[in-house]
Parts: C-alpha cells; sequence; structure tokens
C-alpha cells in the first residue's frame, strides 16, 4: 500500500489489507506493544476522535498487542458505511522491565479513488497480438485525483 503523508495525516489506498509494524530504533528488546484504533469524524475544519477504540477482532487479522497489525478491508467499508474517510491509530510501546513507554499516532486517511479519464490502448501498427511479449502503448489522460497528484500510472492484467 502505498503511502503519502499530508499535513492532515497519511493517505492511504484502501486494498485487500493494510499492515504496519512497530519499530524501536536503539535498545529494544522484548518491547510490549498495544496498538488502538478509532474512527474519526470530521466536519469542516474539526475532527473528533470516537472516544471508544475499535474492538472488533475481525477488523484485526494481525491482532493489537503484537509489534505488527493488520487491518482488514472491512475497517475501511466500516468508515464508509458511517460516512467517516479517516482514523486515528496509536501505537504504545513500554520495556516491562524499565517500565518505560512510548507513543506514536498519526491519523490515516482513505485516498478516493481518481476521477476518471480516459485511457487507449494501441497494439504495433498491422499486427495480431498473439502473446503476452506483444507491445502495447496505452495512454492515459484527464484523470484528477483531488487528494493526491497522480505520479504514475499502474496497469494490471488478467490472463483468461
Amino acid at each position: 500500500m502505498y503511502l503519502h503523508p499530508k499535513e492532515v495525516g497519511i493517505y492511504i489506498n484502501p486494498t485487500a489489507r493494510f499492515a504496519l509494524e512497530g519499530k524501536c530504533p536503539v535498545s529494544c528488546k522484548a518491547l510490549n506493544y498495544h496498538w488502538t484504533l478509532r474512527m474519526v469524524n470530521c466536519s469542516g475544519d474539526r475532527c473528533v476522535a470516537n472516544k471508544d477504540p475499535v474492538n472488533d477482532p475481525k477488523l484485526f487479522p494481525v491482532g493489537t498487542d503484537l509489534k505488527e497489525i493488520s487491518l482488514s478491508y472491512d475497517i475501511f467499508t466500516q468508515l464508509k458505511e458511517n460516512g467517516m474517510n479517516r482514523f486515528r491509530l496509536r501505537l504504545e510501546s513500554t520495556d516491562p522491565v524499565t517500565n518505560v513507554s512510548a507513543l506514536a499516532e498519526d491519523y490515516l486517511i482513505l485516498n478516493e479513488p481518481p476521477i476518471p479519464g480516459s485511457c487507449v490502448a494501441d497494439p504495433p501498427s498491422g499486427s495480431t497480438l498473439k502473446a503476452s511479449i506483444d507491445g502495447i502503448k496505452i495512454t492515459c489522460s484527464d484523470w484528477y485525483d483531488k487528494e493526491t497528484d497522480i505520479g504514475e500510472y499502474n496497469y494490471y492484467c488478467e490472463f483468461l
């Protein structure tokens, strides 16, 4: 998943799974980790995180008390169904020996799909495509993403 830092959070493209890993840069051994996720409701310039964290285990295929966390696609669906497009994710880590703790937190914002433009595929002149190695020129134009600039186009194909 592509992360794009913004002043108000990090834009993410919702896919089947979103995974993060907590990292400790120095002198870290056997830390305890705890992730919390709160849906955020924004109105105008004001955003308020829900008081209660999301606790549905189906939304976290990799748990909330591990170094790594994985969010299922269902969290993105649930956000949209509640009229929201962002959540606040927090990682707290604690050294069980010294009881020293650290906290990292950021807003994650769903990147909406771009406004469609068009793409045109141009097979080589006078040829019939017979293999997946035949070259095809694809030109795209007039696509627009209101949150981020479109830096590149990615093409995928499915062989039937």
